[in-house]
């Protein structure tokens, strides 16, 4: 069992080095929210984005394309921990009906430069998927980057989530869409699969805590809230908090978030 002292030696490692850990997406849902804990916590921290944004004595963006091999080494050099928060469902029609492809390259990229940059260890954010049953599309994507990642020398540390819940995410997004403007839907299958909601606060407490202790290194961990549910329930729920005057039985509005759990997988 590692000890506390040697949990806050590693911290202040990472705080002696300025700038040594790159978080990808830095703009988007979590990444950005990731960045302001760890400089909360007192890290300086290296920023990827495609775009040239401005930095400050905190948070250095470095302008680089998972796609582009020679930027994202370039962006690489002097990182120890890599935080790969990327994802390729987006841009236009075209681009997103290759997003396996997409995906799986860009997870090949950022391999590669992060074994010639000489990183110690990369943490993934991907998503929390059964190994019973049949995978969407888009899950076996995110599985099959984890599966790219951990190919090579660098230890992994996986953290799996279903839907994160919180304000800018896209799968929140949805929710709140379906909910706020169709009374009536006409439901696909997929609402009645099982999700295990957890609030994006609590994703981002589990992606620092995992930079800051090295004991989860090379592992995988399933991450979630307190309660597992439909897309359906889901979606009832939020119709509840929404219009709480419409009689809706309270035992339909439940907490998902704050109380999360963190499962080593197999475990």
């Amino acid at each position: 069992m590692m000890s506390a002292k040697t949990i806050i030696s590693q911290e202040n490692d990472y705080k002696s080095k300025p700038y040594s850990i790159l978080v990808t997406g830095a703009t988007g849902f979590v990444g950005n929210r990731l960045i302001s804990a760890l400089v909360e916590k007192g890290y300086k921290i290296k920023a990827l984005s495609r775009k040239n944004l401005p930095s400050d004595q905190n948070v250095k963006f470095v302008q680089a394309d998972a796609f582009d091999i020679r930027s994202l080494s370039i962006a690489m050099k002097g990182t120890e921990v890599a935080f790969y928060l990327l994802h390729s469902m987006e841009d236009n029609i075209s681009a997103w009906r290759n997003f396996a492809e997409r995906e799986k390259f860009q997870a090949e990229n950022f391999l590669r430069a992060a074994e010639v940059a000489g990183v110690k260890r990369i943490i993934y954010l991907g998503g929390l998927v059964s190994e019973s049953i049949s995978l969407s599309p888009h899950m076996a994507s995110r599985k099959k980057v984890g599966e790219i990642l951990a190919s090579g020398k660098i230890p992994v540390t996986e953290l799996r989530a279903s839907i994160i819940i919180g304000s800018g995410g896209g799968s929140y997004a949805m929710l709140r869409y379906l909910a706020e403007r169709l009374r009536v839907m006409i439901c696909p299958k997929w609402v009645k699969s099982l999700a295990q909601p957890i609030a994006v606060d609590d994703v981002v407490k589990y992606l620092a805590g995992s930079m800051e202790n090295s004991i989860t290194s090379g592992k995988i961990f399933e991450i979630g809230g307190p309660d597992k549910m439909t897309y359906e329930k889901l979606m009832r729920v939020y119709a509840c908090l929404l219009y709480p005057s419409a009689g809706a039985d309270d035992s339909r509005c439940v907490d998902v978030g704050g109380r999360g759990s963190f499962k080593k997988k197999g475990g």
